[in-house]
């Protein structure tokens, strides 16, 4: 498995400090955060740049795409079914959808890519709302059970779901190491599952994030991917969220009598800076997307019976180390690395 590696300081930078990219800043971001433990793992949801000032909602009996003012952030490392859908881990970016049926909608975009995932979720109205808009996550505990709760409160709107978490677990066989999870029980796949990481002990790439992916009508491929994507993608948007602040900034001195003309120049630069330190991230992003920066993989001999809930393993089989995935369209085999 071998994998070309691009990137450069510019990276590094952005991914270990993307805040220093904008130099130091002049206004701190009003950021929520709400954490829940599950075990020995953590479930977030942040509002990154939350705004002083609850902004009036957007008109929901029309159809379209409303974002959630200065950002929403789920972030879970483990797989969580959300009103039956299966949300997959990592960082996801989350707005309010309405369907053509006037139905409001949760749609989560995953840093890590993939497409946009609409997750259902039950709609109220707030006597007093909050004065700020509020994220919020928590754990219900029953017997040996857990379930997550998630609600979002924007003025007089209330929007919340239930969560079934997965459950993490690891296997080795030689040197491959995999990371997966137990999966809930599920009604259907989606047509970009993420499985778990695998670490190749010979690759160029020694962590890759593996992903299923069904088409109807066709076999079933395995996506190996190079799990910086997330990393960068959520660099791109805290530089983002900073350079709104940075233009906002800006305005405010350009409408100013009086004004410092150097500090305007000072505020130009950082934002001419940040716009191509941007461009730079989402170009990076760009080429982990191309067909050339992942590799693709067919399923080897005919497809087993399948089960009712997705379940993946490493086998060391006669041809080599197989990754096996069980679902409920069947069970496939995916070589990993021939035999020498």
């Amino acid at each position: 498995m071998k994998w070309a590696y691009r990137g450069g300081a510019w990276l590094l930078i952005a991914l270990v400090a993307p805040g220093a990219l904008l130099g130091q800043p002049q206004a701190t971001p009003n950021r929520l955060t709400s954490t829940v433990r599950i075990g020995t793992v953590a479930v977030s949801v942040q509002l990154p740049d939350c705004p002083e000032v609850v902004p009036a909602l957007p008109d929901l009996t029309r159809p379209g795409v409303s974002e959630i003012p200065g950002g929403c952030r789920l972030e879970t490392p483990l797989p969580i079914l959300w009103s039956g859908v299966l949300l997959p881990p990592g960082k996801h970016q989350l707005s309010i959808q309405v369907g053509p049926s006037s139905q409001v909608q949760l749609l989560a975009r995953s840093l890590g890519g993939g497409p946009e995932i609409v997750i259902p979720v039950v709609r109220s109205v707030l006597d007093r709302p909050a004065s700020t808009i509020v994220a919020t996550v928590a754990v219900i505990t029953r017997q040996e059970s857990s379930q997550l709760f998630l609600r979002l409160e924007w003025g007089v709107l209330a929007l919340t779901c239930n969560g079934v978490p997965a459950k993490a677990i690891s296997q080795q066989v030689n040197d491959w190491k995999l990371q997966t999870f137990q999966f809930p029980q599920l009604s259907s796949i989606s047509a970009h599952c993420v499985l778990g990481t695998i670490e190749d002990p010979v690759g160029d790439l020694p962590l890759v994030r593996a992903v299923l992916i069904s088409t109807p009508g066709a076999v079933p491929v395995l996506r190996l991917e190079d799990p910086s994507r997330e990393r960068i993608a959520a660099a791109s948007e805290e530089i983002t969220r900073a350079l709104y602040r940075s233009q906002k900034k800006l305005r405010r001195l350009e409408g100013e009598v009086g004004s410092d003309p150097q500090e305007k120049a000072q505020w130009q630069r950082r934002i001419r800076t940040a716009q191509q330190q941007r461009e730079n991230l989402e170009n990076k992003i760009q080429q982990l997307d191309e067909v050339g920066a992942v590799k693709i993989l067919t399923p080897t001999g005919a497809a087993g019976s399948g089960q009712a809930r997705l379940q993946v393993t490493l086998e060391q089989q006669q041809g080599g180390v197989v990754l096996i995935v069980r679902n409920l369209s069947g069970e496939y085999h995916f070589l990993l690395a021939p035999n020498p």
